[in-house]
């Protein structure tokens, strides 16, 4: 995997180039040819998806990504999804336990923030 150090998230071959390129980094000498950063990754290894929360879990914390010291565990059932704060925790509860009534108190945990996508994802 690869890791933006300015964004501190983790990044796939798929995804690293168009990250990099991004107007948020303005990266110029990034600007290379796509079948040339295809074979430098090819020739590195570099994952084409990120690992599944099932690969992630019980693993050491990965170089290059903030840790979050007081993430939060959903619990119910068997679910085990993490949030970093009470209101995403919330919105959790509202689109997959409805009905469920909300807990006061969760399992508090230090977790890592994989991804920067539109659902942040947590492990």
């Amino acid at each position: 995997m690869l890791c933006c150090t300015e964004c501190r998230v983790l990044l796939t071959a798929s995804t690293g180039l168009v990250h990099i390129c991004s107007a948020a980094h303005a990266v110029s000498y990034a600007r290379m040819s796509e079948d040339k950063y295809e074979n430098v990754c090819t020739e590195l290894g570099i994952r084409t998806e990120y690992p599944t929360i099932q690969e992630l879990n019980g693993i050491e914390s990965l170089s290059g990504l903030d840790i979050y010291t007081m993430s939060l565990v959903c619990g119910v059932e068997e679910c085990s999804m993490i949030f970093a704060s009470r209101s995403t925790m919330r919105k959790h509860y509202n689109g997959k336990h409805k009905g469920v009534p909300l807990l006061n108190i969760w399992h508090i945990v230090s977790a890592q923030h994989l991804d920067n996508g539109a659902h942040k994802t947590y492990f």
